[in-house]
């Protein structure tokens, strides 16, 4: 059996926005926290269609970290 690697997508503050940190880079500015999420579950959902394991984090602006359950977590 491959095992594939894990997709995260981790939601961040970024100076007065926020953004995705991907495989070491950047995706996207957002006004929010929760408009970071929403895309950030929207790509973990797609990898998922792919056939990947996602996952995604979310850095508080104090530098707690909390993992937000995706549409394959929800199913288990």
């Amino acid at each position: 059996m491959i095992e594939v690697a894990k997709r995260r997508y981790m939601v961040v503050p970024d100076e007065d926005c926020w953004t995705i940190s991907y495989q070491g880079h950047k995706a996207g500015r957002f006004d929010s926290q929760d408009e970071a999420l929403d895309e950030a579950v929207k790509l973990a959902r797609e990898a998922e269609g792919l056939g990947y394991d996602s996952q995604v984090l979310v850095q508080s602006e104090e530098g707690r970290v909390r993992e937000e359950p995706t549409a394959r977590d929800r199913r288990h």
